[in-house]
């Protein structure tokens, strides 16, 4: 199974349109992605009124990070340094920057749809 770093976009886009996306990965993700990807599902089900009932999804999320196939963890003070410095010096918001920043760090991909970070990365 492959490691990559997935921001809460990634995560959520699998849990609600597109399971595939989370299929073959060892996720790991910032401890507050947790709380965007909720987040994320209660927006689609309150304010878009996509979803009807999100039992299922949060079963299958919650499944998920049981089976340690999503990882939401603390993060070290040397890589908030490195995502702050990063956020300076980019212009790009911190929340961004630390996943960026974590992927480098642990050398891994970094899975997002945000055009913006995804450069970041590869920059």
């Amino acid at each position: 199974m492959t490691v990559i770093i997935a921001d809460s976009s990634y995560i959520s886009e699998g849990l609600l349109k597109d399971k595939s996306l989370l299929d073959d990965y060892e996720i790991f993700s910032p401890d507050f992605g947790f709380y965007e990807v909720l987040n994320a599902v209660w927006k689609h089900q309150v304010l878009l009124k996509q979803v009807k009932d999100s039992a299922t999804i949060l079963a299958t999320f919650f499944d998920l990070i049981s089976a340690q196939r999503i990882r939401f963890i603390a993060l070290e003070e040397e890589t908030i340094r490195s995502a702050y410095d990063l956020a300076v010096k980019t212009r790009t918001l911190v929340y961004d920057a630390i996943f960026v920043a974590l992927a480098r760090e642990l050398v891994v991909e970094l899975k997002t749809f945000d055009k913006r970070q995804a450069a970041l990365f590869k920059a």
